[in-house]
């Protein structure tokens, strides 16, 4: 297998931490990479570190750690394990696999910089069935959009790159990899659960798709690539808009930093609802705060609308691991931690 984007990135980041789960996915990774700085092919030095998150969400939990213990000294490589928070209040609000999600990516941001590259091992039937969770969930473009080969992630105050090398690979030519240079990995026996409904996507409503049409994957995968592209057209003009709208702290927006922006409302109510309503969830996207359901910030925006003179409408929000608000006084709008 070759990682086309690696020349590139590893001219701009120094150290690569892999999300090592003890799955196929991540362990095909740890090893391809493992594999370059071995053979510095590419004629440079970069460091390799990984990191496993132990969920303690099933009993088998402590058995994926130790053989990510075991596969990491044996290719001399360093590991950072963490344990996640048992908070039974919080799985039920947010459900098991969000809770998880959240905690994981709270756990990343605490060991990476800004100079790191997380790499995560999200494959092509990853994409597809992130798709169709999305589709289901009434997703717009940027939930359709599905995940980006690479990015930055906003976390706890804290930005770091995200690569996922692997999203143009079906799992069957990574299982092949592995065969090929007799790798071991751990299955986890969650996987065949309905209780999830990744789990019922991939096992049931995926092969069943790709039975109707020949090709089914590369097709699904065309389009969730032509959505990406529409999405960063838009995403270019909603930032020149957004800029139009911006009262001060410019430096900070050009500096991507979204977060700390103030919003003049008098500039932005000029807008049509539906363009109002999309400024606010780039605003909030941008800073890595989740967007609230579209009931919710229609309603947002119908209160700024019609605000009185000295009225104070607020908006609370979520990010990944804090609280936000938004708020609207004497005309400018802000992002406010709770």
């Amino acid at each position: 297998m070759v990682l086309e984007d690696f020349p590139r990135l590893v001219s701009k980041f120094k150290k690569f931490v892999i999300g090592l789960s003890g799955g196929q996915d991540s362990v095909a990774v740890l090893h391809l990479l493992s594999s370059l700085r071995l053979s510095n092919r590419q004629g440079c030095n970069f460091l390799i570190e990984a990191i496993h998150v132990n969920h303690g969400l099933q009993k088998d939990a402590i058995i994926f750690q130790e053989f990510c213990q075991r596969l990491c000294s044996k290719l001399q490589i360093n590991l950072h394990t963490r344990c996640i928070p048992d908070d039974e209040q919080e799985k039920k609000e947010l459900g098991i696999e969000a809770f998880a999600r959240k905690h994981r990516y709270v756990a990343f941001s605490e060991l990476l910089t800004c100079e790191d590259c997380l790499v995560l091992g999200h494959h092509a039937d990853d994409q597809v069935e992130t798709f169709l969770l999305q589709w289901i969930r009434g997703s717009g473009i940027n939930g359709l959009s599905c995940m980006a080969r690479f990015s930055e992630k906003i976390v706890k105050d804290k930005k770091f790159s995200v690569w996922r090398p692997f999203l143009h690979l079906s799992k069957n030519s990574i299982k092949k990899y592995l065969e090929d240079n007799n790798l071991d990995w751990i299955d986890d026996v969650t996987n065949s659960s309905y209780q999830y409904d990744r789990n019922r996507i991939r096992n049931v409503v995926l092969p069943n798709i790709l039975s109707v049409r020949e090709g089914g994957m590369k097709g699904m995968l065309r389009s969730i690539e032509n959505i990406s592209r529409a999405k960063s057209v838009i995403d270019l003009k909603m930032l020149e808009l957004f800029e139009s709208v911006v009262s001060s702290n410019f430096d900070l927006l050009m500096q991507n930093e979204c977060l700390n922006v103030t919003v003049c409302g008098d500039r932005l109510l000029k807008e049509p609802d539906s363009v109002v309503f999309e400024l606010l969830r780039f605003w909030l996207r941008s800073s890595g705060v989740m967007a609230p359901p579209s009931v919710r910030l229609g309603e947002f925006v119908r209160q700024l609308r019609y605000a009185e003179p000295g009225s104070r409408p607020e908006l609370i929000l979520e990010r990944e691991s804090d609280s936000y608000k938004m708020l609207f006084f004497k005309g400018r709008l802000w992002l406010e931690k709770k």
